[in-house]
């Protein structure tokens, strides 16, 4: 299932590019509660949704499009002592973004778990064997120069 857009900007398709997988997780946290920017780049740290630390820069770019494609709305939080915190929620044209994030990382998935099992079988047919790390100087097995 390929996912179509109409509209100039194509902000309502998600791309799937890694630095991009940062949008879904920042929704997906939205999604479960109100929250700050910093808290949102702690909850990523934690390697819940990703795998590595993510940028903060990035996360905060990412803040700012997402709320300018009013998929979430901020507000300034000045009630607590300390310093004000400017409050992330996600909006329900974000839940329906988030949406369509997830069917396209199901079809994905599907297409790499497809790519895994021919080569599965593809490696059981032909007898293949590993190659040791002196044979190869690639995972695509081709040799040292």
């Amino acid at each position: 299932m390929s996912l179509k857009c109409n509209c100039q900007e194509n902000s309502c398709r998600p791309h799937g590019k890694t630095p991009r997988f940062l949008e879904p997780c920042v929704l997906l946290i939205l999604a479960r509660g109100m929250s700050y920017g910093y808290e949102i780049i702690e909850m990523l740290k934690k390697g819940i949704l990703v795998e590595t630390n993510p940028d903060a820069g990035a996360v905060y770019r990412i803040l700012r499009c997402l709320e300018k494609n009013q998929y979430i709305i901020s507000a300034w939080n000045t009630a607590k002592a300390g310093a004000a915190k400017r409050m992330y929620t996600i909006t329900d044209s974000g839940r329906g973004y988030l949406a369509r994030w997830a069917e396209n990382i199901k079809t994905k998935r599907d297409c790499l778990n497809s790519i895994l099992k021919e080569y599965s079988e593809l490696k059981k047919s032909s007898g293949q064997k590993k190659k040791t790390t002196r044979e190869s100087s690639c995972p695509e097995g081709h040799p040292k120069p």
